[in-house]
């Protein structure tokens, strides 16, 4: 698809969202859009299934209450980017920038945010299944009521991050740096825990299951001690 063909079909979109008697939702199945520009564009509510938007441009685009289903953002530039409230699955935003992006109240499964930048990225409250968030740089990023199941953050940068009121099942903070990071009212567990660096600035109250101390987090190396305080300054 052309920059112009996209275009009308936005237009079209921004139309409907306004006023349901006119325009048409955006509903894009199947399709490539790689490169292409939707910087500010109002697509709340939009449906995109299998659509490829490698290295498009999405700076402040709206896309709150979307549903994005095999959808690939790989090396978008998405800096404030609006997705709350989203549903994603199987969404891959390998090498994105997501910094400063609003990703509170998504639920996202299976979706890939590998290498991602997501410094003071907007959490709160999101549901994420599965989800693989490896070497991602999560500077200050809002963590607050996150739901976090069978997630990786492994080699993620977490420095300054908060994870008040969290729940972390099955997650994977394997070579993390956790430097600065709030952990207050956070449960936990298990958690895979080799190499994490960082001294958090607050670990309160905190309920942790168990935590793998194995370098390949086999499960062979269960820690005995439930002291998340000592756990997360130490890793090992």
């Amino acid at each position: 698809m052309q920059q112009k063909e996209l275009d009308s079909l936005i237009a079209a979109h921004e139309a409907w969202f306004k006023d349901r008697a006119v325009g048409t939702r955006l509903e894009l199945r199947d399709i490539g859009l790689q490169g292409l520009d939707l910087t500010g564009r109002r697509l709340i509510g939009a449906s995109f299934q299998g659509v490829d938007l490698t290295e498009a441009k999405l700076i402040g685009t709206e896309l709150d209450r979307s549903e994005l289903v095999r959808v690939t953002f790989r090396n978008a530039e998405m800096m404030k980017v609006m997705l709350s409230d989203a549903t994603l699955q199987e969404v891959n935003f390998t090498g994105a920038n997501l910094f400063e992006s609003q990703l509170d109240g998504i639920h996202a499964t299976e979706c890939i945010f590998d290498d991602t930048v997501m410094h003071r990225a907007f959490l709160v409250k999101a549901t994420l299944d599965r989800c693989r968030m490896r070497r991602a740089s999560l500077v200050a990023a809002d963590f607050k009521r996150v739901y976090m199941r069978q997630c990786s953050l492994e080699g993620a940068n977490l420095e300054n991050a908060n994870f008040a009121n969290a729940l972390l099942v099955d997650v994977d903070l394997r070579e993390a740096r956790i430097s600065g990071s709030i952990f207050t009212n956070t449960r936990m567990g298990p958690l895979r825990i080799h190499g994490i660096t960082g001294i958090p600035a607050k670990v309160e109250n905190c309920g942790l299951e168990a935590a793998d101390l194995s370098q390949d987090g086999d499960g062979s190396m269960i820690s005995e001690i439930s002291d998340a305080r000592k756990l997360l300054q130490t890793g090992r």
